[in-house]
């Protein structure tokens, strides 16, 4: 006599074993199942990052010659902006210092004499070239779910 799946898994379920949940090091976690949720502890990125090497400026400002008031490298600590009309020097991963929403890339400016000047045709837009903070994951997201089996991807 067959029974319906519905009937099989109520009997299965009667008998399957929960296992006690365990901490283990990443290292060993491949293969094993998630008991719980894993949410993001923090934005991804957790700041306003430069994709490009180039100029960090304000977009609205209606200059094509800025003077450069330093120089924003990957990891460096965030600098801060005194004046919207000048920009900074900025690495690919670098914070985009408050203030700055645009990064113009190298390749579009020449530099002379501690000014950075835009090659002609050259736009200013909201947004160019950053990767904005949380833009991939914000902080409590779920990024794995329970009953996940682990595997080298995550």
């Amino acid at each position: 006599m067959m029974i319906t799946v519905n009937a099989a898994q109520k009997i299965i379920l009667r008998y399957v074993q929960h296992f006690p949940s365990e901490f283990c090091p990443l290292k060993e976690a491949d293969g094993r199942v998630l008991r719980e949720d894993i949410r993001s502890d923090r934005d991804q990125p957790s700041f306003d990052k430069a994709l490009m090497d180039g100029i960090a400026v304000f977009s609205r400002a209606a200059a094509k010659v800025f003077p450069v008031d330093g120089i924003a490298a990957a990891g460096d600590k965030p600098l801060t902006v005194k004046y919207k009309d000048h920009c900074v020097r900025i690495m690919t991963g670098a914070v985009v210092p408050k203030g700055y929403d645009c990064v113009i890339p190298v390749e579009q400016i020449m530099f002379r004499q501690g000014k950075a000047v835009l090659k002609q045709g050259v736009t200013l837009k909201p947004g160019q070239n950053i990767r904005s903070r949380a833009a991939d994951v914000r902080r409590g997201t779920i990024v794995l779910k329970k009953g996940t089996r682990l595997l080298p991807v995550h």
